[in-house]
C-alpha cells in the first residue's frame, strides 16, 4: 500500500503561493534547526530553520497519566512505526540499546573533533538504524555518507530517509525501482512555540489552525510541521533544490489523522499542483511521527 493520493486532487491549484519563511535552509542534522534551541532531533533531511521569536510558552497539557497526549488517547502497545508498505524496511532504535554498533570510518570522518556529545549520539544511532533497515534489504551495512547539503547519501537503488529524537531514532529504505521517495518526521511536543504556526502554515492552513481550540491547535500546528518535514525529506532527493514550507499546502480530510497535499509551485513535474499526495500523522505519546511514501521512481534530478 502506497499513500500517494491521486483519486481525490486537489483544486486545479491549491492556493496561490504566499511567500512568508525568510530562514535559511538546513537540510540535515550537521547544524540545528535554529541555533541555541533544538537539541533533540538533527533531522538527516530537514529543509528550514524555524526561528523562536519570543519567549517559549509551556504546551497546555491535560493532567491525565502515561498514554496520553495533548488531548488525544494513545494506546499504551501502539506500535511505534509508521503505516509503510511491506516493502519498505522500518528500523526503530533507542539509544539504549546494548549492541549499538560504532560508526564506519567514514561516518567518522563526517563529524567533527569537537562534535557535542549529544549530537554525536543521535548520528550514531540514526546511522545504526539506516544500515539495519539496508540489511533487511539485502544490501549489508555500507557507510550512509552525505551530500552537499548534507542529506543521506543511500546506495545506488535505494531511496530512504532517517529521523530522531529523544533518544530514538528511525529509518525506512526502499527500492527506488519501486519507490519515488520515502520522508519520515518525528518530533516531540517541546518542539511547539508560540510562532510556529506563523512560520509554517499559510492560507486555508492558517484558517484551520486559528479555529481550533488551543490545546487542539497545539497538536495541530506540530503535526503540520513534521508533516511539511516529511514532505521536503521524500522530495528534495528528486528536485535536488531547497524548497520552503510556503511551497507545500496541507489539508485534513474528515477525522482522519493524515493530511493531503500538494504543491502550488512547480517543483517536480511527476507531482504538479493538480496531483496530490498523503501525509501520515500520529502520537506515540508526547511524539509525533509523520510520513510520506511515494510511488513510481522516475525524478527531476534522474531525468
Amino acid at each position: 500500500m502506497v499513500f500517494t493520493d491521486t483519486s481525490n486532487p486537489p483544486p486545479a491549484r491549491c492556493w496561490a503561493p504566499t511567500p512568508k519563511s525568510p530562514f535559511t535552509p538546513i537540510v540535515d542534522g550537521d547544524a540545528a534547526l535554529h541555533a541555541g534551541s533544538r537539541d533533540h532531533d538533527e533531522g538527516e533531511g530537514k529543509s528550514i530553520g524555524v526561528g523562536t521569536r519570543g519567549a517559549r510558552e509551556r504546551i497546555p497539557r491535560a493532567g491525565r497519566g502515561p498514554g496520553w497526549v495533548m488531548g488525544f488517547d494513545i494506546a499504551a502497545d501502539a506500535p511505534f512505526a509508521p503505516p509503510l508498505p511491506d516493502d519498505v524496511a522500518f528500523v526503530a532504535l533507542d539509544e539504549t540499546d546494548p549492541d549499538l554498533p560504532p560508526l564506519h570510518p567514514a561516518e567518522e570522518e563526517l563529524l567533527g573533533p569537537r562534535t557535542a556529545p549529544r549530537r554525536r549520539q543521535a548520528f550514531t544511532l540514526g546511522r545504526a538504524a539506516a544500515r539495519r533497515a539496508l540489511r533487511q534489504l539485502g544490501y549489508g551495512s555500507p557507510p550512509i555518507l552525505q551530500g552537499k547539503h548534507h542529506e543521506p547519501l543511500w546506495p545506488s537503488g535505494i531511496v530512504g530517509s532517517i529521523t530522531h529524537a529523544n533518544g530514538l531514532a528511525l529509518a525506512a529504505v526502499g527500492q527506488a525501482e519501486r519507490f519515488g521517495g520515502i520522508g519520515l518526521d518525528l518530533e516531540h511536543h517541546a518542539r511547539w512555540f508560540p510562532e510556529l504556526s506563523d512560520q509554517i502554515a499559510f492560507g486555508a492552513e492558517e484558517r484551520w489552525l486559528a479555529s481550533l481550540p488551543p490545546e487542539a491547535r497545539v497538536v495541530a500546528t506540530l503535526e503540520l510541521f513534521s508533516a511539511k518535514e516529511s514532505v521536503y525529506k521524500a522530495f528534495f532527493p528528486r528536485v535536488q533544490r531547497y524548497f520552503g514550507f510556503e511551497a507545500v499546502r496541507l489539508w485534513r480530510q474528515g477525522d482522519a489523522r493524515s493530511f493531503v497535499g500538494c504543491f502550488v509551485e512547480p517543483l517536480d513535474p511527476a507531482y504538479p499542483p493538480t496531483r496530490s499526495f498523503r501525509v501520515d500523522a500520529r502520537w506515540h505519546g508526547d511524539l509525533v511521527l509523520t510520513s510520506l511514501v511515494l510511488d513510481g521512481a522516475q525524478s527531476v534530478h534522474q531525468a
